[in-house]
């Protein structure tokens, strides 16, 4: 499987703004050190870990929404790590991303049409991707003139995928997309997005807390832990025999059945 995405020694200091003296600058903390790892077209990655592990932090510099401090994103064989916004055009349209919150990342004041219309207009792509891409997310085309709020957080979730996948991405980073929906549109979602890596051979990074859910849907696992790699494997050799600490305290926060055998 050729490597679509590969990240290498990614590094990344932000300000600590709560700790900026009187005078002078803020000191940096580091959230990323040295993180590497590459992904393959049609691979499902997940990327795990605890709050403040860097998990986040890291999906946004594999998009360049942020610029790392240190090391290198290919894709595709170009090095995007320090590209220019303007020289980021063909790589924004092959590289989408879907959020945590659907309520915050769709704009309440544009209805689902529009919501879909926006990124197909401005990649110079034909209009009736929007409703084939509503259409590859099992939702009717009567939505197409309602507004977020009028529909349900599953639903919503599905109209943000449709909005990434309408452009046709190689690859697609999605934080957190279940993490607010109840347990049956959970699966829905999850079913989606695995359907979806498969027919349109996506490279699909997966950023989750839930070692559950991950196993549900992914391949291959990348544990962070305070902004390192605490180990990496497949999915079934992970669950089986975790090596690290970090990795065995994500398994103990799976909700598991604990029936009673008497009854």
């Amino acid at each position: 499987m050729a490597d679509l995405l590969v990240a290498e020694g990614l590094a990344l200091a932000l300000p600590d703004f709560s700790r900026r003296p009187l005078l002078g600058a803020a000191p940096r903390v580091a959230i990323l050190r040295g993180v590497s790892f590459a992904l393959g077209r049609g691979e499902v990655l997940g990327i795990v870990g605890g709050s403040g592990s860097g998990k986040t932090t890291l999906g946004r510099c594999l998009l360049r929404l942020l610029e790392p401090t240190g090391g290198r994103v290919v894709f595709d064989g170009v090095d995007v790590t320090h590209l220019p916004e303007p020289a980021l055009g063909p790589f924004r349209r092959r590289a989408g991303m879907v959020f945590q919150d659907p309520l915050s990342a769709l704009n309440p004041r544009h209805t689902v049409r529009r919501l879909l219309l926006g990124p197909v207009r401005l990649h110079g792509l034909p209009e009736a991707r929007a409703a084939e891409a509503l259409d590859m997310v099992g939702l009717p085309e009567a939505l197409m003139d309602r507004y977020p709020h009028e529909i349900s957080g599953g639903q919503r979730q599905r109209v943000g995928i449709a909005r990434a996948v309408a452009l046709r991405p190689d690859f697609l980073l999605c934080d957190e997309v279940v993490s607010g929906l109840d347990l049956s549109s959970q699966a829905q979602v999850l079913n989606l997005l695995g359907g979806l890596a498969r027919e349109l051979g996506l490279a699909l990074a997966f950023i989750s807390h839930d070692l559950g859910v991950v196993r549900h849907l992914c391949s291959r696992v990348l544990v962070l832990e305070g902004g390192v790699v605490a180990e990496e494997g497949a999915v079934a050799e992970l669950f089986e025999r975790p090596r690290s600490q970090a990795t065995r305290a994500l398994l103990d926060a799976i909700a598991l059945p604990d029936p009673d055998q008497v009854w």
